[in-house]
């Protein structure tokens, strides 16, 4: 498995992958799957560089051989399992901080360390960026809560079903 940025010729299946890791969440999503694409093509037209995928190689071989041409075919190689769509120009109340507005992984490969990293990516690029801050917001009773709790956030406040968590970078 190997992290890298997303390709807009992946996004029909960034959006499958989106459908699937929230099935089960009800209220936090876009059921619809025309709504849905439009969120996906929304948020890699926010920020290109900061919409990142962590591939596995469908041959087995090592996930990091290969499929860096972006050449025809290529897609057929790997299948995406994660994504992180990331934001370093969003503004809140604050000023301008990175924003963390979806992470996503397969639910066949959660718990092995896959939304870590792809966290880990995101956070580190907004330092490079020179933020100070991370936001996000998560569903109060989705269980991705306790997930950024050991990723350093903290709650700064609930509005309706939703949670906003902050850490400082």
């Amino acid at each position: 498995m190997r992290i890298r940025q997303a390709r807009a010729q992946e996004l029909k299946r960034v959006v499958d992958l989106y459908l699937n890791g929230y099935k089960d969440l009800g209220n936090y999503f876009y059921t619809r799957r025309k709504n849905a694409v439009r969120y996906i093509k929304w948020l890699y037209r926010r920020d290109r560089a900061g919409f990142f995928v962590a591939v596995e190689n469908r041959s087995g071989a090592n996930a990091d051989e290969g499929d860096d041409s972006g050449g025809s075919g290529a897609e057929d190689d790997h299948r995406i399992v994660g994504f992180v769509a990331s934001d370093a120009f969003w503004l809140s109340e604050s000023g301008r901080v990175g924003a963390i507005h979806e992470l996503v992984v397969s639910p066949t490969r959660r718990n092995l360390g896959i939304g870590k990293t792809l966290m880990n990516v995101a956070i580190h690029r907004f330092r490079e960026l020179g933020l100070e801050r991370v936001e996000l917001w998560v569903g109060i009773t989705n269980p991705a809560q306790k997930f950024y709790e050991t990723l350093g956030f903290k709650a700064e406040f609930q509005s309706g079903i939703w949670l906003k968590m902050t850490k400082v970078i």
